[in-house]
């Protein structure tokens, strides 16, 4: 590696709410690599990824990121050059799989793999912690297998200690939790609670504030329909009234 690609610092910033925030947003030292939605939940993005089929994914996709990926100059990674992307760049992917192998099973996996060629002294993941699911039952191990050839090459592969990502329960036959310390996994399990926490009580406040509010329009409705019912009797008064007057 040459003196001046090993002082490249490339964060990967996916949109877990978990560790995203925690990326290095403020370093200009660090290039910020974002996929989906990112592009407008990240502060910052230097590069972004969109490496889904155009065609299809336009389909699905909000009008406002179709519209986006059509006007930004932030240079974006696609799968095919297309007119619906501009700025697009060809993702190497015959290059990553015959240097790397094709063992890749999610876009978070290809942006290391990415990564990879351009041999940076660090790649970091932010906001791509793959908390278990079907769906991340399949791509977290793919992950791991990139973080794990990057380490071989000697990159520095920065992880948030909160992250599900190549963090296990603790080191089989050695390490437990007696002690009052916490494994790696028991303090994701704690930070991960901890948001969660956080989480549902904003969302318990804002529908607590939204009965209330159904409460008042209830009421407002209620009335209108007592006004509606009792001015055809007032209206009639009225005019009698003024019939013997």
């Amino acid at each position: 590696m040459s003196d001046e690609t090993t002082k490249r610092k490339i964060a990967i910033v996916g949109t877990s709410r978990t560790t995203m925030h925690l990326a290095p947003f403020d370093d200009p030292s660090w290039e910020i690599w974002t996929l989906g939605i990112g592009y407008k939940k990240c502060p910052r993005t230097d590069r972004h990824f969109e490496l889904h089929c155009m065609d299809t994914g336009e389909a699905r996709w909000s009008d406002e990121y179709v519209a986006w990926l059509k006007s930004t100059d932030i240079p974006c990674v696609v799968q095919r050059l297309t007119p619906r992307c501009p700025a697009g760049r060809e993702y190497p992917l015959d290059q990553v799989c015959e240097t790397f192998g094709n063992y890749w099973t999610c876009s978070i996996a290809l942006m290391i793999g990415a990564a990879m060629l351009e041999q940076p002294e660090e790649i970091g993941l932010w906001g791509a912690d793959l908390a278990q699911d079907s769906e991340y039952a399949e791509q977290r191990p793919s992950v791991e297998y990139a973080v794990g050839l990057a380490r071989g090459l000697g990159i520095l592969v920065t992880i948030p200690t909160t992250s599900d990502i190549c963090q296990s329960a603790g080191i089989y036959a050695y390490q437990t939790s007696g002690g009052g310390m916490l494994t790696p996994f028991e303090r994701m399990m704690e930070e991960r609670t901890k948001e969660l926490t956080q989480r549902l009580q904003v969302l318990e406040h804002e529908l607590g504030a939204k009965n209330q509010e159904k409460f008042v329009v209830a009421g407002a409705l209620e009335n209108l329909r007592w006004s509606s019912q009792q001015f055809p009797k007032a209206n009639k008064a009225l005019i009698n009234g003024n019939g013997h007057g």
